[in-house]
């Protein structure tokens, strides 16, 4: 199916009033959604026939590797 501006609108309303009750939580929950992007996209760059794909692919993987970091980094310091 195809993703319209119109359901887009819809999730963001729907989550306006959204109140997280554990910042180590959300945290936690963005840090690892980033590691399992990472990880799917170095799977794909090994297995992609194509160079650029390839590459491409691990360009992106590194970037997520960055936002987990990231992620880790905030909720390190959250705890301390």
């Amino acid at each position: 199916p195809t993703l319209r501006d119109e359901d887009l609108v819809a999730v963001r309303r729907r989550n306006l009033g959204l109140r997280y009750d554990s910042a180590a939580l959300v945290l936690t929950q963005y840090f690892m959604s980033e590691h399992f992007a990472a990880h799917a996209f170095f799977k794909d760059a090994r297995t992609a026939r194509c160079p650029v794909l390839r590459q491409i692919l691990r360009l992106v993987a590194q970037d997520e590797v960055r936002h987990s970091q990231f992620g880790y980094e905030l909720l390190a310091a959250r705890l301390e």
